[in-house]
Parts: C-alpha cells; structure tokens; sequence
C-alpha cells in the first residue's frame, strides 16, 4: 500500500514536471524578449569598443612617441657631452619643424636630423643663444651641464599646448602637457 502511494506521489510530481516543461518550451518559442535584446547589444557594444582602434588614439600615441624621442635625444646629447668629453648640442629649428643633434670636435659634425612627421608643430623656443635668430640651441659642456635653462613650446595636432622644459645646472628634461608634468 505505501509503495503504491509512493508510485502516485512519484507520478505526480511527473506530470507536474512535465506540464512546466511544457509550458516553458511554449513560452521560449514565442520568440526573445526586449530584455534580452536589449542586454545582448549591450555585452556586444561593449566588446566592440575595446576591439576596435581609434582614429584619434593612435595619433595621440604616434605624438607621445615622437615627444619622448625628442626627450631621449636630448638626454643622449647630454650623455654623449659627459661620455666623451665634448660639447654636443642640439638646434631646434621651429619654422621647418625640425631638430638637430651636433657633436663638436675639431670640426662640428651633424649626428641626427629628426623632422616633426606624426602632428607635433614646434612653435618656439627659449633658447637663443645661437646666432640665426630663426633656431635655438642647447648646448651640452663636456661636464653635461647646459650652457642655459630654457623651455621648447609645441602644439599637439589636438592644439594642446606642450612644453619641454631643460633645467640650468642638471640638464633635466621635463614635460608638462597643458601645465600638468607628463609621465
């Protein structure tokens, strides 16, 4: 007698299970509801947007890559002055938008020339201790030590306003873009 009870309370639950399978296999084929539009495009917008490269991103890195080669370049120049023994300078020519590096032995001899390419525009700069009044130049002793303080002014092709700055008696390059130090 309790088996057969067991066997009806069994069956029963059966068909109840089956009854809500039923109903849910009939509600799932009426189609998909709003919400699950709605958060299917969302997981997919945001899977797109950090898959795809950005115009504008790849400009501002291609302008911080150049900025920090112009940097490095300016720390080599000081380095190769201690290192060698010589003075070594780099001129800065704003209107062709261009830099030099120059290493002075018995004769003074050109080692890099690096034009502005990626949107950087150098507008001006404070070092003018050089007789063209057109370019300015940052002189290295042999110490490391530069001959003057001075600042380098460029526009980003966004038009933010940069700044390298060099100091007196350490030569220590700095960055600050729109007033804030750059790291």
């Amino acid at each position: 007698m309790e088996k057969l009870a067991k066997k009806k309370d069994i069956l029963f639950l059966c068909r109840i299970i089956s009854k809500t399978k039923l109903e849910m296999m009939k509600m799932r084929s009426r189609g998909t509801t709003l919400i699950e539009i709605v958060i299917t495009l969302a997981i997919l917008s945001i899977v797109l947007a950090i898959a795809a490269p950005r115009d504008e991103f790849l400009i501002n890195t291609k302008e911080r890559k150049e900025l920090l080669e112009f940097k490095n370049d300016i720390i080599f120049a000081r380095n190769m002055a201690i290192i060698d023994v010589r003075r070594y300078s780099v001129e800065i020519y704003p209107k062709e938008n261009y830099y030099t590096i120059y290493k002075y032995d018995k004769e003074r001899s050109m080692i890099k020339k690096k034009s502005m390419e990626s949107g950087l525009k150098l507008i001006d700069t404070t070092f003018a201790n050089s007789p063209n009044p057109n370019h300015g130049s940052i002189c290295f002793t042999p110490t490391g030590a530069p001959s003057k303080a001075g600042t380098v002014n460029m526009k980003s092709r966004k038009g933010k306003k940069i700044e390298l700055t060099v100091e007196v008696a350490t030569g220590k390059v700095n960055i600050y873009i729109d007033g804030d130090e750059a790291k």
